[in-house]
Parts: C-alpha cells; sequence; structure tokens
C-alpha cells in the first residue's frame, strides 16, 4: 500500500513539474507579446540618440496602420478564448451547487474586475501624457493603447452586465440552457480583462519611458513581463484541476458538452438547426441535473 502511495506522489510531483514548466512558457509568450511595443520603442530610442519626443515620420505605417490591426488580432484572440474561459469556469463544479447562483457570483465578480480596469484605463487617459510632444511616437503609441485597453474593459462591463440582468428570471435548468447557448458572452468578460491588463500594462510602460527615459522604461518592461506571466500561470494552474468529486463519466459528459457550445460563432441560422441545438441543450440539461444534481431550480 505504502508503495502504490509512494508511486501515486511521484507521479503526481512529475505532472506538476511537467505542466509547470509548460505554462511558464505560455506565460512567457504572452508577456514577451504584450511587451514587444514598448521594448521595442526603447531598443529604437537608445539606437536613435534616446530621443522620446521624436515624431513619426509615417504615421500610418508606424502608428495607425498597427494599432488599427493589432485592435482586430487582440478581438480575435479574446474571442477565441472567451468561451474556453467560460467551460473551464463551471467544469469542475460540484453537483451540489446551484448553477444560478455560481454564475450570477462570478459574473459579478467579473463585473468589479472589469468596472475597475475601466476606470484605471478613463483615469489615465485623461491623465498627463508621457511626453511633452502630444504627436511624438510614444505619446501616440500610448493612447492608442489605452484606447484598445478602453474597448476591452467597456466589452467586459457590457457583457457582464447583460449576462445577468438574462438570467435573474431564470431557474437552474434554464439557467444552464442559457449558458449553453451563450457560452462565449460569459467568458468574454475574463477574455477582454486579461486583454485590457495587458495594453493597461503596455501603457503604463510607456508612461515610464516618455517621462523617465529607456533605463526605466526597460524596468518597466521587465516588471510588466512578470506579471502578465505570472497571470497566466496562475490561471493556467487553477483551470487544469481537476474536482476530485466529479466521476470520469460526468467529466466526459461534460467535455462532450463543451465541444458543442463551447464555441465561437458557430451559430447555425437555420430554424431547424437552432431547434436541434436547443434540443441538445436541454437532453444535457435534464441529464446533468437529474443523474448528478446540479441543483434546483
Amino acid at each position: 500500500m505504502q508503495a502504490e502511495v509512494a508511486t501515486a506522489e511521484g507521479e503526481v510531483k512529475q505532472q506538476d513539474v511537467d505542466i509547470s514548466y509548460i505554462y511558464w512558457v505560455h506565460g512567457a509568450l504572452l508577456g514577451l507579446a504584450a511587451m514587444a511595443l514598448p521594448l521595442a520603442l526603447a531598443i529604437y530610442t537608445a539606437a536613435t540618440g534616446g530621443d522620446v519626443e521624436e515624431t513619426p515620420v509615417h504615421e500610418w505605417w508606424e502608428v495607425t496602420g498597427p494599432a488599427v490591426a493589432l485592435i482586430a488580432i487582440e478581438i480575435a484572440v479574446a474571442s477565441w478564448a472567451a468561451p474556453k474561459i467560460a467551460f473551464q469556469m463551471v467544469e469542475e463544479r460540484s453537483g451540489v451547487i446551484s448553477i444560478k447562483e455560481t454564475m450570477r457570483s462570478l459574473l459579478i465578480a467579473q463585473f468589479g474586475v472589469s468596472a475597475l480596469l475601466l476606470l484605471l484605463t478613463i483615469e489615465m487617459l485623461f491623465g498627463d501624457p508621457p511626453t511633452v510632444e502630444s504627436n511624438s511616437r510614444v505619446a501616440q503609441w500610448f493612447s492608442c493603447q489605452l484606447a484598445i485597453s478602453l474597448m476591452s474593459n467597456v466589452v467586459g462591463v457590457i457583457a457582464t452586465f447583460f449576462f445577468i440582468v438574462f438570467i435573474q428570471p431564470l431557474g437552474d435548468s434554464m439557467a444552464l440552457v442559457f449558458l449553453s447557448a451563450n457560452m462565449m458572452y460569459f467568458g468574454e468578460a475574463i477574455a477582454f480583462s486579461i486583454v485590457g491588463v495587458c495594453n493597461l500594462l503596455c501603457a503604463g510602460v510607456l508612461w515610464l519611458l516618455g517621462r523617465h527615459g529607456v533605463s526605466v522604461g526597460v524596468v518597466g518592461v521587465c516588471a510588466a513581463f512578470f506579471a502578465i506571466t505570472r497571470m497566466i500561470v496562475i490561471l493556467s494552474y487553477f483551470t487544469a484541476w481537476k474536482n476530485p468529486d466529479v466521476s470520469a463519466e460526468v467529466r466526459r459528459e461534460r467535455l462532450v458538452w463543451a465541444s458543442q457550445h463551447a464555441t465561437t460563432g458557430n451559430n447555425h441560422l437555420g430554424l431547424r438547426a437552432q431547434g436541434n441545438k436547443i434540443r441538445d441543450q436541454r437532453r444535457y440539461v435534464n441529464g446533468a441535473l437529474d443523474s448528478h444534481g446540479d441543483g434546483g431550480g
């Protein structure tokens, strides 16, 4: 018996080492992507004599065009991640909880975080610019990063507000049906909040770069890089955790449910297809509630 326990503990430790390495790699990649702009501007500023007041020669190619492309990329990434995050939040739920109350508590917490980030973004947007010259490259990118953060946090606030309003009149079973039909929007606040945090940190580093120069800007890049990396590592650990109270059969059923509904842009507009989808949702919900006790109405 002791040998079996020791073997199991060894496997868990090995698994923990392996996945922690992967999580740190994923977090570091996102951190590098988020900090690529201020790092590139810091290097360019140092290479050209340290003038943070320099204005872009070709504004469309140096600021406007890349910023619009960045918006499109971040929207695509957040939209892809939203339904996956939504499913991960409820995947390991225990069978004795009220799914409606759980969803509402999660949404209220998400609403508070998105609202706080929105207030911070607005305060920075109307605060002092990073450079004396408002048309400098650093100042323009600072404003672009805040504009993208503003977009992300507004989406987070609105999505959670609407979701809370529409699940309020529903019982547990219909709340789960509603979640099945709108999985993407349930996770949108967290997905866009992550995007908003990355842009907010990027804007903060640009402010340090413009106000205090390249050396402080590089320190800001390192600090923000670790914050983003750590955020992804923590999120990865939490989403990978498995509830021992959830049986393998229930977990398989939930994974099948996720494969059908934890998707982005997979809605069918035909009436027959919509009817089939609703019947599938009801079938899953009835089975979950009747067999595994996901709460009562």
